[in-house]
């Protein structure tokens, strides 16, 4: 089973100001909290980004869109 949602998110970059990246992502796992689906999330969203380099991001959202 596929899970389909998408995600806003921010990173702080290197000269101090904001990067912001939204998009559409695809799990095999329904993400939770307490097991490591959050994190390989974040990691998943974060290679999206183009200019943050390794910089932490906040998932500002996370919408489920689908389930197949």
């Amino acid at each position: 089973m596929a899970y389909l949602y998408h995600f806003c998110a921010v990173a702080q970059v290197a000269n101090g100001g904001t990067s912001y990246c939204d998009g559409v992502c695809v799990c095999e796992k329904l993400i939770r909290g307490d097991d490591g689906s959050y994190n390989n999330l974040k990691e998943q969203i974060s290679k999206q980004f183009k200019e943050i380099g390794d910089a932490p991001i906040a998932i500002l959202s996370l919408t489920l869109i689908n389930n197949e």
